[in-house]
């Protein structure tokens, strides 16, 4: 019995649930548990650190993004001594900014000299001063600098996220974690708090870093008073932006330490972080397109019954490719993202899950057990 495409009774049709059913059945036996033993944890790790908007922030032309007229960053990867570090932050203070933020981690060795040289620049400074620290696996706070802190000196641990490790892609900031009795703020949230000090912001919160909304100036030491306009009354981040000593994979390429701290700074001060979709959501939308397409591949096998899944594959294809350029631009335009790898499963997975489906019908019908012929769509 074969229905009108448009009609209620074509698009309910029992069939289409049962494939429907049949697929995410198939999809969490052979996908999802073996996904989530310890054997496929590499393969875990890469479904997990792939996102959809990243083939557009690859393919977009990055010359074009406009710099940020809010922050900059100091490059200073050629010089190692702190004494010439103080000189660069004392520069930087004459131009008159208002955040001057010092992502470097000092070693731990015997040049006290030259770390009191430091101390006593950072001490006379009339400019908010935040410096980047770190969080130990023991939530230890490691302070960046090896002397008593500056009571005017902010401390904001430089973990960009908790989770993340060198192998991964680094998409992610937090806002504070909570150590003991104490509430830890992150880098990047201390420098937007020291610009904007009524900034509203989520506690123990994980954001995705909007890379496409700006890019950052990299300025040279010996180029600072030629930007002199530029730095006053902004954020001046000072640290090694060139190199490989602070490079991060993300998802427009590799970034230095303090580029992304910049662009963590910039989505937390104009609230322009990446909404992601819940989880839940991902699923509950996957089987809704899957159920849509399987009603699509259900009206083509039925319409043209002598012809095999080119029809099937082509519709998968174009389906594919229209999901993501929504997507996209939902990325782009509205700053969400949403979850699609499980509506991608189901529609790649829906053509054999037909062929299958009307073969086991095939079976029961010639077997003869086969209940309500006529209101079989297929045979």
């Amino acid at each position: 019995m074969k229905y009108n495409f448009w009609s209620f009774r074509f698009w309910l049709h029992r069939s289409h649930l049962y494939i429907t059913l049949g697929i995410f059945l198939f999809s969490f036996l052979v996908i999802y548990i073996p996904l989530n033993t310890s054997f496929f944890d590499p393969v875990t790790r890469a479904f997990e650190d792939f996102r959809l908007s990243d083939l557009f922030l690859r393919l977009s032309d990055r010359k074009s993004v406009p710099e940020s007229n809010e922050i900059f960053v100091v490059d200073v990867t050629t010089i190692h001594n702190r004494r010439a570090i103080a000189e660069v932050i004392a520069k930087v203070a004459d131009t008159s900014p208002k955040v001057i933020a010092v992502d470097i981690m000092f070693p731990d060795d015997d040049r006290s000299e030259d770390n009191l040289t430091l101390m006593e620049t950072l001490d006379t400074i009339p400019v908010a001063i935040v410096a980047a620290s770190e969080v130990s696996d023991d939530n230890s706070v490691l302070s960046s600098f090896f002397t008593p802190a500056l009571p005017q000196l902010r401390e904001g641990y430089t973990n960009t996220t908790m989770n993340n490790t060198y192998s991964k892609c680094l998409r992610t900031y937090t806002t504070t974690i909570t150590n003991g009795d104490n509430t830890l703020r992150s880098f990047p949230l201390q420098i937007a708090l020291a610009y904007q000090p009524g900034l509203r912001y989520e506690t123990d919160a994980e954001k995705l870093i909007n890379y496409s909304d700006v890019q950052i100036c990299k300025v040279l030491p010996a180029n600072i008073p030629f930007f002199a306009d530029r730095f006053k009354g902004k954020i001046v981040v000072i640290g090694i932006a060139s190199g490989k000593e602070d490079l991060h994979l993300t998802p427009v390429g590799d970034l230095s330490g303090p580029e992304i701290v910049a662009l963590s700074t910039h989505t937390l001060i104009h609230h322009r972080e990446i909404i992601e979709m819940p989880a839940w959501m991902g699923v509950v939308l996957g089987i809704l397109l899957t159920y849509c397409f399987v009603v699509i591949c259900s009206y083509l096998h039925i319409k043209h019954e002598k012809t095999d899944n080119i029809r099937i594959t082509l519709a998968a294809i174009l389906v594919t490719t229209l999901l993501v350029f929504i997507n996209l631009i939902i990325n782009h335009f509205f700053h969400y993202s949403i979850s699609l790898i499980y509506a991608f499963t189901g529609i790649v997975l829906t053509g054999n899950a037909l062929s299958f489906y009307v073969g086991w019908l095939l079976w029961l019908q010639e077997k003869k057990k086969l209940k309500h012929p006529k209101k079989t769509l297929y045979l």
